[in-house]
């Protein structure tokens, strides 16, 4: 019985050797530290799952039920759709983003004439379903989802060449949405200077500034800045570069820009990238701080 045991064994500890020694060649070298973002500095770099972190990340604080203190903790979008979802057509699940407590999940369907959805999950753990009908014209793709500090508006993209982002009523904290299972309208866009192709996340850094990764050619992050904070009509916003993402792999052609995090407490920045396959087995996240 013994052997037979270890004879099973080999391959399955075969198998997690080669994923242990693919993980470490597919490391990012040491020299992404020197790709520059404008106003930023280079901090840290994590490796995650891509099955469950690799659509973006979002900062959730809620204050601790023992203590009364503010806990951080980290909320990814990623490839796993919990059943329920996913029986009811919900197949994809974009960058998350947090404010107050409040995590707002982006979701997609396959079928685009169901629209897309937005689970918005309370400080206490409730969990609601806000389903968007399409306006003429407007895509299905939902890949993020940014609140805005004032937590009135809810801002969305759609894919391909974006020439504008979307604007929503912020579920529960706009008095305009209640609580519970409902429609939601769009409010407003926000049409841009020079359209962008493929965005994948944004996040507000102020109340007329937010971070944007670019899946585009090029790979980048970019500011867009508003005049004025949103009010819920419709306004513009302004692109600007701030560098390219780092791109460091073992494994080359093929890498995905993803979601990206802005935490105004820390100030810390985080955007997600994929390596190329096979690497793609994880996904690279890097954090920079907003410089003084």
């Amino acid at each position: 019985m013994g052997r037979s045991r270890c004879r099973r064994a080999a391959p399955a500890a075969a198998i997690a050797g080669v994923l242990v020694l693919l993980l470490a060649a597919c490391q990012p070298p040491e020299p992404w530290t020197k790709v520059t973002i404008t106003g930023f500095t280079p901090a840290a770099h994590h490796v995650l799952n891509s099955i469950t972190q690799d659509q973006g990340v979002a900062t959730v604080y809620r204050t601790s039920p023992t203590t009364g203190k503010p806990t951080l903790s980290l909320v990814y979008g990623g490839e796993v759709i919990d059943k329920a979802f996913s029986d009811d057509g919900w197949t994809h699940v974009g960058d998350p983003d947090s404010l107050r407590g409040f995590v707002v999940y982006p979701y997609q369907a396959s079928d685009f004439t169901a629209g897309k959805m937005f689970r918005v999950v309370t400080p206490n753990h409730r969990s609601f379903r806000y389903t968007h009908a399409l306006d003429g014209g407007e895509e299905g793709n939902n890949s993020f989802a940014s609140i805005s500090p004032d937590g009135q508006w809810l801002v969305s993209g759609e894919w391909d060449t974006e020439g504008r982002l979307l604007v929503f009523p912020m579920p529960i904290l706009n008095p305009s949405v209640p609580s519970g299972d409902r429609p939601l309208a769009l409010a407003a866009q926000i049409s841009l200077s020079t359209p962008l192709d493929q965005v994948q996340g944004c996040d507000f850094q102020t109340p007329t500034s937010l971070l944007c990764s670019v899946d585009d050619a090029q790979k980048r992050l970019v500011r867009i800045t508003l005049p004025a904070a949103l009010d819920g009509t419709d306004t513009t916003g302004t692109v600007t570069q701030l560098g390219k993402l780092p791109l460091f792999s073992t494994c080359q052609h093929g890498f995905e820009a993803e979601g990206v995090d802005f935490d105004p407490v820390t100030n810390l920045l985080r955007v997600a990238v994929i390596p190329p396959p096979p690497c793609f087995l994880h996904t690279d996240q890097y954090t920079y701080k907003l410089k003084p």
